[in-house]
């Protein structure tokens, strides 16, 4: 198959992670995707990520574009294709364990914008803002500009990992007390991504930090330090994803106070009654 160096990776690990018709799309990822390549992969990520075909109609795929009957073999532009992955991520999310985080929309540092489509400006700016769609230049987005197959592609690749993208939360001293070590004031669990050595960040425990999208086969959580606006690489055991649903440490530890105020409310009740029945005993002597 043809396709261009950069996407070369991620093509042909969207090929092991089966989102690709190899007979729909053809031998040539280079060229302008259809509507019908691009809703082709949209379902195979569906399909990967929940293990189960979509329910079509639930999903409404192209909702709002084209009136909701466009012509699938017209070209794909790149918000269009945005809003379809877009679209096949919040089913995932409803549909799955997997759940993304809460983010700022960037959409307004781009000359461009304006000419986002109104059902396209969410999407966009939750792809833009997780690193699922890159832009094309530091100040333009080219919302317009005609979407590759390997794009598509590329993007629909980020998404299988994107559960792992965005705030994360360090764990707390009762969580796990090493996260601090004993000989510096912080956490030197960190090395610069380029591999320098580890050093000393500004994270304590309860910090919050952005996690960025995961690159390459390496597994290496990448986190911007708060204080210093370093690109760190980070154990992710010292993290908890804040979400709003699944294991965020604030959830944890919520339902930590709650089991615990339940307990004290058992333990109260319980030495009531213990008084009650000594306060019988006593009029029964």
């Amino acid at each position: 198959m043809k396709k261009s160096l950069w996407t070369e990776d991620e093509v042909n690990r969207a090929l092991v992670d089966n989102l690709i018709d190899e007979q729909l799309l053809g031998n040539d990822y280079t060229v302008t995707a259809t509507r019908q390549q691009v809703a082709s992969i949209a379902m195979k990520l569906i399909k990967e990520m929940t293990g189960k075909e979509a329910d079509e109609e639930k999903l409404n795929l192209f909702a709002d574009i084209a009136d909701g009957n466009p012509d699938m073999t017209a070209a794909m532009t790149r918000q269009e294709m945005g809003t379809l992955i877009y679209r096949a991520m919040r089913y995932i999310e409803q549909n799955s364990k997997y759940t993304y985080t809460d983010y700022n929309s960037n959409l307004a540092a781009y000359s461009d914008s304006p000419q986002l489509k109104e059902w396209a400006k969410e999407p966009m700016a939750f792809m833009e803002a997780l690193e699922l769609i890159d832009p094309v230049t530091k100040t333009t987005l080219a919302p317009n500009a005609p979407c590759s197959i390997e794009l598509a592609l590329a993007t629909a690749e980020r998404a299988t990992m994107t559960q792992h993208t965005g705030w994360a939360q360090t764990v707390s001293d009762d969580d796990k007390a090493e996260f601090i070590t004993n000989y510096t004031r912080h956490d030197a669990l960190s090395t610069l991504p380029n591999n320098v050595g580890p050093i000393d960040s500004t994270l304590g425990f309860y910090d919050r930090v952005w996690v960025y999208r995961m690159k390459g086969n390496n597994g290496s959580t990448e986190v911007k330090d708060k204080f210093t606006g370093q690109h760190l690489y980070f154990e992710s055991r010292y993290l908890h994803p804040v979400r709003w649903r699944g294991p965020s440490f604030s959830n944890t530890k919520q339902k930590v106070k709650n089991v615990r105020n339940k307990a004290d409310k058992g333990k109260k009740k319980s030495n009531a009654l213990k008084k009650g029945v000594g306060i019988l005993k006593s009029l029964m002597i």
